[in-house]
């Protein structure tokens, strides 16, 4: 006896109804990966560095802006002499 797949009803802002399963072949296919991991493994190849090595580098990037950023809003902040005034 042959079952048929119940025919899916669609909400009107077009996505499937909660609970209902997935088309087949829906989403990302095995092994495909995502824009971040290619876009890493372009430069790693581009570069002639490991990912590992071009993760790093990003870090370190990020750790030092990071840094920039704390020190501008660091607080209380410092103040130089010739910025007091009052008297």
């Amino acid at each position: 006896m042959d079952v048929e797949a119940p025919i899916r009803e669609r909400t009107p802002n077009a996505r499937f109804v909660k609970g209902a399963p997935r088309p087949p072949n829906a989403g990302r296919k095995k092994g495909t990966p995502n824009k971040i991991t290619a876009k890493l493994r372009e430069e790693a190849a581009r570069t002639g560095k490991s990912a590992l090595q071009v993760m790093m580098d990003n870090m370190r990037v990020a750790f030092g802006q990071a840094t920039m950023l704390h020190e501008e809003r660091r607080w209380p902040r410092t103040m130089s002499a010739g910025t007091l005034s009052g008297s």
